[in-house]
């Protein structure tokens, strides 16, 4: 987590704070194995994903910029401002 750096890893604070690293990797909610000494790759990087994107989209302005874009946002969009085709409608549901 430290070599991963920011903004998904650690910054040089969690560095010999062994209890700030327990409780942000508890905060996480991580599926442990070995007795909860280890944890799956992709259940940290899918985590950690996460937590930056709502960060990110805090962190937006309410213009709307970096906010997750739904279904309904992608498929009914009819002004092309998500990559549509104009007018028409990419899928029908």
């Amino acid at each position: 987590m430290l070599n991963l750096g920011e903004p998904l890893g650690w910054d040089s604070s969690f560095k010999n704070n062994i209890c700030k690293q327990d409780d942000y990797l508890e905060e996480l909610n991580i599926t442990t194995y070995n007795s909860f000494k280890e944890y799956l790759f992709w259940d940290v990087i899918e985590a950690l994903s996460k937590v930056h994107l709502v960060n990110t989209d805090m962190k937006s302005d309410s213009t709307g910029a970096g906010r997750i874009l739904s279904d309904e946002d992608i498929y009914h969009n009819t002004d092309n401002s998500y990559g549509g085709d104009g007018d028409k409608k990419l899928l029908k549901k």
